[in-house]
């Protein structure tokens, strides 16, 4: 019988490591987020209530004992979009009092992930720090959705630790993405509603800003969470076979990150908040890489 790993979910957002989690044996028996959407979405999924506690001064005793901690901390403080602040960033806090009660708990393995600039940090580096004086074996990874044959490119880093086993290294499939055409929803079922009217099209083409693809495209842009609020660089626009323009559906956003079939959104999210959310979360299929290195 496979042994069950208890894992406590920090910023767990709509829950992607719960959503494989599970096929490692990890249990999650905690999660906390302060994003209300995200709670209700992740509420309505797995059956479980994130605390909603402010993890910039939670401490060591009100955090139950687990096996496994999976982080995906914010990560505006080390982007340009948020003036790379790094640990000067409020934003940052709560990982950092993470940091601190590393020493105190000591989980068996830890997971992050966050942006590609994170790297170079100097949170990163207290954090290596910190895995070093406690007697973690740790790797480090640079990955993306679309090395897991995705037709997405969505970079991340990663880091791996662990207390009582060397990190294996992670096997990449090198094979040409799967169609797009797999990820998306039926255009009987497409809400009206992502479709451009002309007159936005036309505003934005004069900018330049969509990425506008079509079904035989192997590589769409990264999706933001400002996907449907601005136009830049926050995710690709799709062109049916009948040459009309739309959005991604939230849904085949995650289908891309490899969620469930299963999962569900609350009727009552607008397409923005439900883009945000996915914008937000991580490649479900490079969480079940991260547990298999990890000794799991």
């Amino acid at each position: 019988m496979q042994k069950k790993y208890r894992a406590i979910e920090f910023f767990s957002g709509i829950g992607a490591f719960s959503q494989v989690g599970h096929e490692y044996g990890a249990q999650t028996i905690k999660a906390f987020d302060q994003g209300e959407d995200a709670n209700c979405v992740y509420r309505l999924n797995y059956a479980l209530e994130p605390c909603t506690r402010n993890l910039d001064s939670i401490k060591f005793d009100q955090i139950e004992k687990s096996d496994l901690w999976w982080m995906s901390p914010p990560c505006l403080p080390y982007t340009r979009k948020g003036n790379g602040c790094d640990i000067e960033d409020t934003r940052a806090h709560s990982f950092l009092n993470l940091l601190e009660l590393i020493p105190q708990i000591l989980p068996d393995r830890i997971l992050i992930e966050n942006v590609p600039e994170f790297k170079n940090s100097k949170a990163m580096h207290r954090l290596s720090e910190t895995l070093k004086q406690n007697s973690y074996h740790f790797k480090k990874f640079d990955l993306c959705s679309s090395q897991l044959r995705a037709p997405m490119m969505r970079r991340r880093f990663f880091v791996v630790a662990s207390r009582v086993c060397q990190i294996e290294d992670i096997e990449l499939n090198r094979s040409d993405p799967d169609p797009l055409s797999l990820f998306l929803q039926d255009e009987a079922d497409v809400d009206p509603s992502l479709y451009l009217n002309s007159d936005t099209l036309n505003q934005a083409n004069r900018m330049e800003a969509f990425d506008i693809v079509d079904l035989k495209t192997k590589r769409l842009t990264c999706f933001t969470s400002s996907y449907g609020r601005q136009h830049k660089a926050s995710g690709s626009l799709l062109k049916d076979n009948n040459n009309r323009i739309r959005y991604f559906a939230a849904e085949e956003i995650l289908a891309l990150l490899g969620f469930s079939k299963d999962f569900k959104f609350p009727p009552h999210l607008t397409n923005r908040a439900k883009w945000r959310l996915a914008g937000n979360s991580v490649d479900t299929r490079i969480i079940l890489l991260l547990l298999k290195a990890s000794g799991l």
